[in-house]
């Protein structure tokens, strides 16, 4: 009987197409880059989300933006949704926290409630979370799928126990109110009001719990306490979010069967996990390297995040829309247009397809598109129309289902948008010069930044507007995408500011972090000195040659001159001064191919896997950035990475194992293999597509959605 219920189990899972076969979740280790600056959360989620349960300290400082970080011991609650490696905080909302201290009924305002843990009494894997309190020796489990999350409790010593529920935390946000009320003996419904980097907001919660409880209190934090439970008893409780009102949340619970338990939510989520692990299979026996390419995989899908109810209604900006598609939000795509969502245009077409149908569907609420947008609300925290090279790229590479024309027309009444103004950078956003000229000006915080980023969205939406015919704006975006040209100083080589005049400015300090985080981001003039991806043609004409520009990338990479103030919490990870936690610096070592010395991209993409991703708590560089410091890794360790993803090509670079098969979106494999690989080894002799030795530094986006191999011959 037990051989037929498992046979019927495995036929169903084949029935949904998900492979059981090849089961990479025990790589992940989603603990990596808790610690350090990485600001990941280990919680239990899905893919792309709604929820994401996991635990929360009390709120510290910067390090603390995901509600968790490694070097902490107490915790506060576990919460249920978090922004993965960020480097703004936010949510943390609907704090539910186990207890079994009476004296927690007696404070009036309920606030005393943290307990000790260990890290070796932790556990973390892709839908699954564990901690155990050590103040009261409950082990409490985690897990979700795209609209419910469940705690399981175990209370060891059994007796009186009760579940704090707090609406009031959030992760350096600011309070505005909150409820708690009790609707059953098994349900609670709960509400959280507050601002911060997801605007203006309000959080709805339904709560269920398996035990009636025996007691209750209500108000803007409350609990359910329970007497006479046994030792070892186990209580489940559900829950269901929404962030436009009770009745959402409550839909949203309903949409399940209400027999879903622990384990059935938890074996959905293994799934879900197992069938985008299984898109990468890895030749390789190095533990180290198959944990840090699988983790990386789980942080590249963790966001964006679903925000729409069963019911199909969300919210933009605080107001309530209805939608036929999936809404999402949690959209980082200034660092996620690099990398990340070039890799879901290989592996991930219908959730992309998706996701860029929803930011299109901004215009039906009334606004642009979002900066930075974060559950509907576009905090505008960085620079430029920076969804526009995803929408694109998406577009120009074929990918099905897309709603075309409405998301040119989107893009094209964003792109000139006046009145986005980050609060980080000058609060002007220099749309107003940029469009007379081309350029952005000194007098406003960092002008050379966005003009380098406005230049590449405009030669982006040119190549779409060419690929549909629309023949003026392909003119105008495309010469409008060359401003930058007019920052180039020959004598350095660097893309230094435009006074008022229009003048080069006549002063340089590259010794002063405060002068150059005047002027650009983070202060990276390297980065956005090489960050020209649709014109490097041209720049290497500006420089002199390529033999040129090779001695330029040589003096960055090697540069040690001492640089005085205090240097910017972005970038990180230097050798000489390409910084690798800072994302405008990504693509160089893949410049060093484009210009004719393809052995230094591999020596520096090496340098850079080895030095700055390490499979531990803290070992990330930085920020992992919604992904995108991920994506960069899995990229390079396939070999070849999307300098300009809007040009459909990647540049070619080092595999960093014997050999990866990627599963395609359109169901293709394509493989990478090597001959005579070692890890130690950065010297290649041939590189053949399908049999074919390629000439060029480049391989097309076609050619790898064709499936067929890339064969990387190393040196004897």
């Amino acid at each position: 009987m037990e051989t037929i219920k498992k046979t019927l189990i495995l036929v169903y899972f084949i029935s949904l197409g998900i492979s059981l076969s090849a089961d990479n979740l025990k790589w992940v280790d989603p603990m990596i880059g808790t610690g350090g600056i990485g600001h990941t959360y280990p919680g239990a989620t899905v893919p792309f989300g709604m929820l994401q349960v996991g635990p929360t300290n009390n709120f510290k400082g910067w390090n603390w933006c995901s509600g968790y970080h490694y070097s902490d011991t107490t915790i506060k609650g576990f919460a249920h949704n978090f922004v993965s490696g960020a480097g703004l905080a936010a949510l943390g909302d609907i704090l539910l926290m186990p207890t079994n201290d009476k004296a927690v009924e007696l404070q009036d305002e309920i606030k005393d409630y943290d307990s000790h843990f260990c890290h070796e009494r932790e556990k973390a894997y892709p839908g699954y979370y564990s901690m155990y309190l050590d103040d009261y020796s409950i082990n409490v489990e985690l897990t979700a799928d795209q609209r419910i999350a469940c705690h399981r409790y175990t209370f060891d010593t059994g007796g009186y126990a009760n579940v704090i529920i707090d609406p009031r935390h959030g992760i350096m946000e600011g309070y505005v109110d909150s409820q708690v009320e009790v609707k059953d003996s098994c349900t609670v419904i709960a509400y959280k009001m507050a601002t911060g980097e997801a605007g203006s907001r309000k959080v709805s919660a339904y709560i269920y719990f398996s035990k009636p409880f025996d007691s209750y209190k209500e108000g803007k934090v409350g609990y359910v306490a329970f007497n006479g439970l046994a030792k070892k008893e186990r209580i489940q409780v559900k829950v269901a979010l929404s962030y436009v009102d009770e009745l959402g949340a409550e839909r949203n619970f309903k949409s399940y069967d209400k027999s879903l338990d622990f384990d059935k939510i938890y074996t959905l989520a293994k799934e879900s996990w197992n069938n985008i692990l299984s898109r990468f299979k890895v030749d390789s026996k190095d533990v180290s390297f198959l944990r840090s390419f699988y983790t990386s995989v789980y942080h590249s899908f963790l966001s964006p995040n679903l925000i729409s109810d069963v019911d199909g209604r969300y919210t933009i900006e605080g107001n309530v829309f209805k939608s036929e598609i999936p809404q999402y939000s949690n959209y980082s795509t200034w660092d996620t247009f690099r990398a990340l969502h070039p890799l879901f245009t290989l592996v991930e077409h219908k959730k992309n397809a998706e996701f860029v149908n929803s930011l299109s569907s901004r215009s039906d609420c009334g606004v642009d598109l979002p900066v930075w947008e974060c559950l509907g609300h576009d905090n505008v925290c960085m620079i430029g129309q920076n969804t526009i090279p995803v929408i694109c790229e998406a577009i120009l590479k074929g990918i099905s289902g897309i709603d075309v024309e409405k998301a040119y027309d989107t893009m094209r009444h964003s792109i000139n948008n006046t009145t986005k103004h980050s609060p980080n950078f000058g609060n002007n956003n220099s749309m107003k010069d940029y469009i007379i000229d081309g350029f952005a000006r000194s007098y406003d915080k960092a002008s050379v930044s966005k003009t380098m980023e406005y230049n590449y969205f405009d030669w982006c939406l040119g190549q779409l507007a060419y690929k549909l015919g629309r023949t003026h704006d392909y003119l105008y975006f495309t010469e409008r995408s060359l401003g930058h040209l007019n920052h180039f100083d020959p004598n350095t080589g660097y893309f230094l500011p435009i006074d008022k005049h229009g003048r080069m400015v006549d002063t340089v300090k590259l010794d002063d972090w405060e002068w150059l985080q005047k002027h650009y981001v983070s202060g990276n003039i390297w980065g956005y000195s090489a960050f020209a991806p649709h014109n490097m043609e041209q720049l290497f004409i500006l420089y002199g040659g390529k033999e040129k520009y090779i001695n330029w990338l040589d003096g960055v990479f090697t540069d040690s001159l001492q640089i005085s103030g205090d240097i910017h919490v972005d970038i990180s990870g230097f050798i000489g001064k390409y910084g690798h936690g800072d994302e405008p610096s990504h693509q160089m070592p893949y410049l060093y191919a484009m210009a004719g010395a393809p052995e230094k991209t591999r020596y520096y993409v090496r340098e850079i896997m080895k030095r700055f991703y390490v499979d531990k708590p803290d070992g990330l560089v930085n920020n992992d950035d919604f992904g995108q410091m991920s994506a960069w890794y899995i990229f390079s360790s396939l070999g070849f990475y999307p300098v300009n993803p809007c040009s459909c090509q990647y540049v070619l670079g080092i595999p960093a194992a014997e050999g990866f098969e990627i599963k395609l979106a359109n169901g293709k494999s394509f493989k990478v293999k090597t001959e005579n690989f070692s890890c130690q080894k950065t010297e290649i002799d041939h590189i053949y597509l399908n049999g074919i030795e390629l000439t060029s530094p480049y391989i097309n986006h076609d050619d790898i959605m064709k499936g067929g191999e890339l064969l990387f011959v190393f040196s004897d």
